[in-house]
């Protein structure tokens, strides 16, 4: 991926704009990227992606392993079942705690 300066992209944007139709182009901003030029055919596979993810599926259009898997999932250890709590999460030590490398 090839990245520019957002002053770059100013001066001659043509330039660019022929470029991303062939690879992505990153647009920085005082070295923070700001947005990715890419080609049509990409950005389009970008948005079917996001549709599907979005998609709602019927139970009755989904394999019946896929249907069941919640019920025959393993309760994890720790796991109180009764009032569906999770088990705490175990606590990091800060920086100046960790044994030295």
């Amino acid at each position: 991926m090839h990245t520019v300066t957002d002053t770059e992209l100013a001066k001659p944007p043509k330039r660019y704009i022929e470029q991303a139709r062939q690879e992505p182009i990153l647009v920085t901003s005082d070295d923070v990227p700001v947005v990715t030029l890419v080609p049509p055919a990409e950005f389009e596979g970008f948005r079917e992606m996001h549709r599907r993810d979005r998609d709602a599926f019927d139970l009755k259009e989904l394999p019946g392993s896929v249907v069941r898997a919640p019920v025959s999932a393993p309760i994890p250890p720790g796991w109180d079942a009764d009032s569906g709590e999770a088990p705490a999460a175990p606590q990091r030590q800060a920086k100046s705690q960790r044994p030295a490398r």
